[in-house]
């Protein structure tokens, strides 16, 4: 096995026994079978990372268009009522390499864009305690790998962390359930927050009125996640209503300009959720040295989440660094734990 495709064949582990085993049952299903499976990795290989969530949102793309294939009747997504017996492995293997050809154009044209709306609810107390912190100033958003822009729409959004009230915009036909660990909800450091401007900064920005693209995004979500459909769609409806500036290009080229055309009275809030994992060494070594550029001429923060929430205010005297909270990659809970991580720089 090539280094390429045993790099490949350690993302299926991974995803499939730490990211899948209790969400999604069939997708831990069906990484052991890639994984072990030297024509499919040959396949996966020429994805773009994260190798498995493109690879299969590609075959759940050609899938939703065959319903009749067998491997479909496997997937709640497209037959909630069917209980098959049996391996889907050996149906997957059929299925993709009857349409290699078209899942090479998927994996290698399209990316993974998720746009995962409970995320909103580790930003909403992350955007007030950034509020807090800018004294009070309208917030200048600008979201890197923003996909179709719901997350930009935050504000527009109903929350419930566990006791029973409506946070956010709590007349919303959209409302996020979150569970609050380790403390409770009165902790959280929600207060009505500004919004001066939404930009957002995409390889490929979704517009909301494009079917094509939707349908893309609806593929993305993992089959058994019923409730993540829902809101999806209830969160599209709802950005289609909203003013967004959703800008093409690499966000590192593009993050100087939206940071100078930021309000003069606004405190410039940059923030990304799971999309640097996804961007090569250079991209995120250039976009570094965009912020140590722009921190000369203006303070802004960057709001990030990775293994934990973490937030940096660049200023001209240097960075100050925050951890805020641990919290679900799906946004299904947090703990609020704001701690200094380091001191200026």
């Amino acid at each position: 096995m090539t280094d390429q495709r045993q790099k490949v064949a350690q993302s299926f582990l991974h995803f499939g026994e730490h990211q899948c085993a209790v969400s999604s049952p069939l997708y831990a299903t069906l990484s052991r079978g890639v994984r072990n499976d030297p024509d499919l990795l040959a396949i996966a290989a020429q994805a773009r990372k994260p190798f498995p969530n493109l690879f299969f949102a590609a075959v759940h793309w050609l899938l939703i268009r065959e319903p009749s294939d067998p491997l479909a009747a496997h997937y709640p997504s497209i037959r909630p009522d069917a209980r098959p017996a049996g391996d889907p492995c050996p149906l997957l293997r059929s299925f993709v390499l009857d349409r290699a050809d078209a899942i090479r154009q998927i994996v290698t044209t399209r990316l993974v864009q998720t746009n995962e709306t409970r995320r909103c609810g580790y930003l909403l107390p992350a955007f007030s305690h950034v509020g807090t912190l800018a004294d009070g100033r309208p917030l200048a958003l600008i979201e890197i790998g923003c996909s179709a822009g719901l997350n930009l729409c935050f504000d527009h959004y109903a929350y419930d962390y566990g006791d029973g009230q409506r946070r956010g915009d709590a007349g919303s036909q959209l409302l996020l359930d979150i569970e609050v660990r380790d403390g409770q909800p009165a902790d959280l450091p929600i207060r009505p927050t500004v919004v001066a401007q939404r930009v957002g900064l995409d390889l490929n920005p979704i517009r909301a009125d494009d079917a094509d693209q939707v349908d893309w995004l609806r593929a993305l979500i993992w089959p058994e996640h019923h409730d993540r459909r829902a809101l999806f769609e209830r969160a599209l409806s709802i950005a289609r209503h909203v003013p967004l500036d959703l800008r093409r290009g690499d966000a590192a080229d593009l993050i100087e300009e939206a940071l100078d055309a930021a309000p003069a009275d606004a405190c410039p809030c940059v923030f990304q959720t799971h999309a640097l994992n996804q961007f090569p060494q250079d991209a995120v070594e250039r976009l570094t040295q965009a912020f140590e550029r722009q921190r000369r001429r203006r303070d802004f923060f960057f709001l990030s989440r990775h293994n934990r929430l973490e937030l940096e205010h660049h200023r001209p005297g240097g960075v100050n660094r925050w951890a805020l909270a641990e919290c679900d990659g799906h946004g299904r809970w947090l703990a609020w734990r704001p701690e200094a991580i380091a001191g200026p720089q």
